[in-house]
């Protein structure tokens, strides 16, 4: 299995939990009681619960470009940084990595 299979497959698996904990958070989401009181909905507007929802969804269409992107399998383009002591050539991968890092 090559590195990019792998992770591939790690991609899919974590992609599989996030769809199971956004399921499970909006079946907890349906059988919440609505009418008791959310101090945190009466300050920021928005429940703890919901709040979830909302961040796992987008987990999730994280995941999803994340997978597109590896299944294009498009081969990181080669950039030529200026010459500076310890810099060379880069990917735009390894630029992206060592900017969110």
């Amino acid at each position: 299995m090559t590195d990019s299979e792998r992770i591939l497959n790690e991609l899919k698996a974590a992609r599989e939990r996030a769809a199971a904990l956004v399921a499970a958070l909006r079946e907890s989401q349906q059988r919440s009681d609505p009418s008791s009181r959310d101090i945190f909905k009466q300050v920021a507007g928005q429940s703890s619960l919901e709040r979830s929802v909302a961040t796992a969804v987008r987990a999730l269409e994280s995941y999803d470009r994340l997978i597109e992107e590896q299944e294009g399998s498009h081969a990181p383009a080669v950039v030529t940084l200026p010459r500076s002591p310890g810099i060379g050539r880069m990917t735009v991968a390894a630029l992206y990595s060592g900017r969110t890092a």
